[in-house]
């Protein structure tokens, strides 16, 4: 059993003049451990669009890893 960090990106969703009119969350990536940061961290130095992750908006939630199954915990944070 392997603790893990599920993100997901939220993203303002736009008409055509330039309102938002809600919202998209979609799944980005998982992180080992389960991060107590507000946004996923780079992997490396080197990878500079992953910088501008601390801009954006994201939701969290912890989670296990048991035989190639995500198991969300009940008590998930969210960012």
């Amino acid at each position: 059993m392997k603790k893990i960090t599920c993100w997901a990106k939220i993203e303002k969703i736009k008409d055509k003049e330039g309102k938002i009119i809600g919202e998209n969350i979609s799944h980005n990536h998982f992180s080992e451990g389960w991060c107590e940061e507000e946004y996923p961290l780079p992997i490396k130095d080197e990878y500079s669009n992953q910088k501008a992750w601390k801009d954006q908006k994201w939701k969290k939630k912890y989670a296990r890893l048991v035989d190639n199954k995500v198991l969300y915990e009940e008590t998930s944070n969210e960012a």
